[in-house]
């Protein structure tokens, strides 16, 4: 009865089983959106994108060379930043319609492009765009071994492999573009006919045609906009075609729309944190350095310190500074000499204006680094959104990705 009892009797060490997070998200999808964050911090992948953004930012300022309009890249970014401020706003408040319309007036962004720079929208865009889809199928392809295969893939060799894919990925990105220009020069050709006497009855009876033309060409818009996100990254995991990488994206958002929008939720929640506190930390570091930098100094010389403001020129042709002389003193008065005394100049040095430029241009590079950020966590939050919506969609594992035949 004794060793009965003893076998019975519970263990004082024992402990209760602890149920732990990755217990409870084990059998989710989901959570592997978190790693968006660590994943676009890599160094290789921030150098990648800080280059694309140097290179775009030298092409897109070359048409101040042949014309005194704005630079073409602050342009573009002033229209890309109000449609994507009314799109953001419209999906907070629930308001389709706005939504819509927002979506419309961003797919219309290469519209006004060519109205306005007629020139530069060829000449300048469409480099800036091979650039920008080629280090970003990079830094989706280094992503993408990273996730999947647990690869750190070197810098080098993620941009040999967008340069071979370089026609996929910028075709993946214009072809939808192309197809709209196509839909909308039929539209415009075809509304020549009411301008004819006797004639624009004909367009008159077969308008449902002309209605079904522009529904195909906003639905194209529309999912074109959704679907930007996938589009590199199908390249870059699959490395097929446009038209298959296009297929699947605008597949991916119309077959599974809600987990399309949630994890889309998710990663653009992490991206405003993460680009919020950049941000911030650059722009503190920036206003101490130039706060005790400027201690000691007069008003003058803190102009040097002074941010350039957008359309703000800075003179460079200036004054000496004064001599301080018997004759200063009599005719100025007490307080213009105590100021001479100080030794601060009663006019400009003429290097204030070139150091003021200097400056400007070493914080201008470190608040670059947060577009740098704000891109490699783009391309690296893409690339695992549509690795998950392919497992959803087409049941594919996220450890199938597809390898380049060796060398």
């Amino acid at each position: 009865m004794s060793e009965h009892a003893s076998e019975t009797r519970p263990d004082p060490i024992a402990r209760e089983p602890r149920l732990l997070l990755g217990d409870l998200t084990s059998g989710l999808l989901w959570p592997s959106l978190l790693r968006a964050v660590p994943l676009s911090l890599r160094t290789g992948r921030i150098m990648l994108a800080l280059g694309a953004w140097v290179i775009i930012l030298l092409i897109g300022n070359l048409n101040t060379l042949w014309s005194d309009k704005p630079a073409f890249i602050d342009a573009f970014d002033g229209m890309l930043r109000g449609s994507l401020g009314a799109l953001i706003s419209s999906a907070i408040a629930l308001d389709g319609h706005r939504f819509i319309l927002a979506a419309i007036d961003l797919g219309d962004i290469p519209r006004t492009l060519v109205e306005v720079y007629p020139v530069s929208t060829f000449a300048l865009g469409l480099p800036i765009l091979a650039v920008w889809v080629r280090l970003g199928g990079a830094i989706s392809r280094s992503t993408a071994e990273e996730f999947s295969l647990g690869r750190v893939m070197p810098w080098n060799e993620a941009m040999r492999f967008s340069l071979k894919k370089w026609p996929a990925l910028l075709g993946s990105v214009l072809a939808p573009l192309a197809l709209v220009a196509v839909l909308a020069l039929l539209l415009a050709v075809g509304g020549l006919l009411f301008a004819i006497p006797g004639v624009h009855l004909v367009p008159s009876v077969l308008y449902p045609i002309y209605l079904l033309l522009g529904a195909l060409a906003v639905i194209i818009t529309i999912l074109w906009i959704l679907g930007q996100p996938l589009l590199v990254p199908g390249v870059a995991c699959e490395g097929s075609d446009a038209l298959d990488s296009i297929q699947r994206a605008f597949a991916y958002v119309l077959t599974r729309p809600v987990r399309f929008v949630l994890y889309s939720a998710i990663l653009i929640v992490q991206g405003v944190i993460i680009v919020g506190l950049g941000a911030g930390l650059i722009a503190g570091v920036n206003a101490f350095t130039a706060t005790t930098s400027g201690a000691f100094i007069g008003d003058t010389p803190q102009e040097i310190l002074r941010p350039i403001q957008p359309g703000e020129s800075v003179s460079i042709e200036t004054t000496a500074p004064a001599t301080i002389t018997l004759a200063s003193f009599q005719d100025e008065g007490a307080d213009e000499a105590a100021s001479a005394e100080s030794g601060e100049p009663s006019g400009p040095i003429v290097t204030h204006g070139w150091s003021r430029r200097i400056v400007n241009f070493w914080t201008g590079a470190l608040e670059l680094l947060i577009g740098a950020l704000l891109t490699s966590f783009y391309f690296t939050a893409s690339t695992l959104l549509y690795l998950l919506l392919r497992r959803i969609c087409d049941g594919q594992d996220v450890a199938e990705l597809w390898s380049p035949a060796p060398e």
